[in-house]
């Protein structure tokens, strides 16, 4: 399988510094690290059973909207857009509704999974046949877990859920689906997906005076000088403390160092309890 990361503040290397999962958490929230890392579960599943037929393209950015698909694995079976959870738990799932049960009493969640995996999904659909141009078949949605200590009792979902022991199944069940799409049109569709998210190339621009084009370039008549140069006021300085240190305003920072403040809390917590048990 084939795998486009686009996935923000990724190093060279596919790791993400310490800096950069914070700044990454200030971004786009405390689970964005944790969901991560349950991709990277699902995307080693993936790869041990699917071919170079099948592409998937992680963290893909729709255009300007800001958002973030998590992974879109297209191939021969069609496009399928993958959420990955790192919760555990057990929970039930009827439509679209998602919660969880005490006793008798079904308690929604605070974060529908089902309902966001659906809306990416549609989402995506949306976007490809706005950019592409074409027919493009309808978008699966999936809800994968990465965390084996998930369970799901689910009634006709909106979305197709798959547990962590079912991943397996899940990857060999796309090799038996009936194709829809030959491998050039896989390679298509990946392509022009890409192209819509490459900046344009900017066009050339020959400066006036450059002795090259002087000839092909029709002369201009001097401009009548001003009796009067008009005035230009400077550039408004901007205080340094507004300005702030590698990009990051001074309340980003202070969240930076809650956090990085926390972790150390948590270090320290752990190394005691390690020397109080020998």
């Amino acid at each position: 399988m084939k795998l486009i990361d686009q996935t923000p503040f990724l190093a060279e290397k596919g790791k993400i510094t310490l800096f950069d999962r914070l700044r990454g958490t200030l971004r786009y929230g405390f689970s964005w690290y944790p969901e991560l890392q349950a991709q990277q579960v699902i995307i080693a599943h993936l790869q041990k059973h699917l071919g170079d037929n099948f592409t998937l393209l992680r963290n893909f950015p729709l255009g300007e909207t800001g958002v973030h698909v998590p992974m879109i694995l297209i191939g021969p079976p069609g496009i399928y857009m993958l959420y990955a959870t790192h919760w555990r738990g057990v929970y039930r799932v009827k439509g679209d509704e998602m919660g969880t049960i005490s006793g008798n009493t079904f308690k929604p969640v605070s974060i529908n999974l089902v309902r966001r995996t659906a809306r990416l999904a549609r989402a995506l659909e949306v976007y490809l046949r706005r950019q592409l141009s074409e027919d493009i078949a309808d978008v699966h949605a999936v809800l994968l877990a990465a965390d084996p200590g998930m369970h799901v009792e689910s009634t006709r979902p909106e979305v197709r859920i798959v547990m962590r022991d079912a991943l397996e199944h899940f990857a060999t069940s796309l090799l038996q689906e009936r194709p829809i799409y030959n491998a050039e049109a896989v390679r298509r569709l990946v392509d022009r997906l890409m192209e819509t998210i490459r900046p344009p190339e900017a066009e050339l621009e020959v400066p006036e005076d450059d002795e090259f084009f002087v000839e092909e370039k029709p002369k201009k008549r001097p401009a009548p000088r001003p009796a009067i140069a008009p005035t230009v006021r400077p550039p408004r300085r901007v205080p340094a403390a507004l300005r702030g240190f590698a990009g990051l305003s001074a309340r980003q920072w202070a969240v930076l160092l809650i956090l990085g403040a926390i972790e150390i809390c948590v270090l320290i917590g752990m190394i005691l309890v390690v020397l109080l048990n020998t």
